[in-house]
This record gives structure tokens, sequence and C-alpha cells, in this order.
């Protein structure tokens, strides 16, 4: 069976028309919403409702005291059992290097100089003549340099800038007392 349905624009009624029988109605257009919509709208209600709930739970869980007894940490600890005192045995007092000022007029612009007298320490090659200045690099005895400026008098030593022979972007400023002319 066919029916053939017509809507009029301005209303919610359609003209139905039999094909066998021949004759017409009017009949009210159903506008209900299908029941998944209500199904649907059901649980979004219920997801937003547990969401609040867990919400509040954990809000307010945290502001509430622990029930119940707290557990309490226990610390296993070992008496030590008495031990011979050890005797302190001082060693002798280590030699300091001295090293005897060069006379000014020994080193100069321009002069081949080796550092000596160290004592396997080192000399420090220093970006500004202190002793608080940032140290550079650490020349060790026997190492070669070329002076290129100085000399300056700074924490009661006299500075001399050196560049080295080996790798000539090695520069900085170092105690003359642990320098010696070249030979």
């Amino acid at each position: 069976m066919l029916w053939r349905k017509q809507r009029y624009a301005a209303t919610h009624r359609f003209l139905v028309t039999h094909p066998n029988r021949g004759y017409n109605a009017f009949v009210d257009a159903q506008r209900s919403t299908p029941i998944w919509h209500w199904g649907c709208l059901l649980l979004l209600l219920a997801a937003c409702g547990l969401l609040a709930w867990g919400a509040a739970w954990l809000i307010l869980r945290s502001q509430m005291p622990p029930t119940g007894p707290r557990p309490t940490a226990i610390f296993w600890t070992t008496t030590p059992s008495p031990t011979a005192t050890p005797t302190l045995t001082l060693a002798p007092p280590t030699p300091t290097v001295e090293s005897t000022p060069l006379p000014a007029a020994a080193l100069q612009i321009g002069a081949s100089v080796t550092v000596t007298g160290t004592g396997g320490a080192g000399l420090s090659l220093r970006a500004a003549a202190s002793r608080s200045a940032e140290r550079l690099a650490v020349a060790f005895d026997g190492e070669a340099f070329q002076v290129i400026g100085g000399p300056l008098s700074a924490d009661g030593l006299m500075w001399w800038q050196l560049q080295s022979l080996a790798d000539p972007q090695l520069r900085g400023w170092a105690a003359a007392n642990y320098l010696r002319p070249a030979r």
C-alpha cells in the first residue's frame, strides 16, 4: 500500500492520498523525539553528576584528617662496639718552594723565558696581573714563553704578560719569581 504525502508549507499537516481507494485525509504530523535521544541525554546527565560527585569527594577528602592509627617508621640502628683509639702521627711539614725574584733588568718585552722553580705545581697564567684574577692555564716547569707585556707590580709580586711559543693563542699574566731567561 502506497501513501502519498504532501506537506503544507505553513503547518505541520499532511494531505494523505490512498492510491487505490481515492480518498484524501489531513493528518497532523507527529513531532516526537526518538527514544534514543532521551537515552543519550540521560547518560550525559548521569556522567556530569558522577563527575561533580567525584570532584566534591576529592576536595572534601583532602580536608579531612586521616582516621585510624598513623604508621610509624622504625629505624634499626646498631650500637658500635668499642674500638681502640687511633693515635695521631704528624708528618713533617712539606717544604715550600722559595724563589728568588729576578732583577727587573733580566726580563724585558720580547725576551724568551722558561718556567722554573714551581716544584711541579706549575705557574698560573692569569687574565690580569693579580692573584685573584681568573686562572687561564697552568704552565709547568720547562715550558717556554715570550714576554709581550709588563712589568706590573700587584699583590707583592712583579707580573709579566706572556705568550706561549708552542701555542700562540695561550696568553696570560705570570709572576716573575718563576721565570728565567731562556738560553
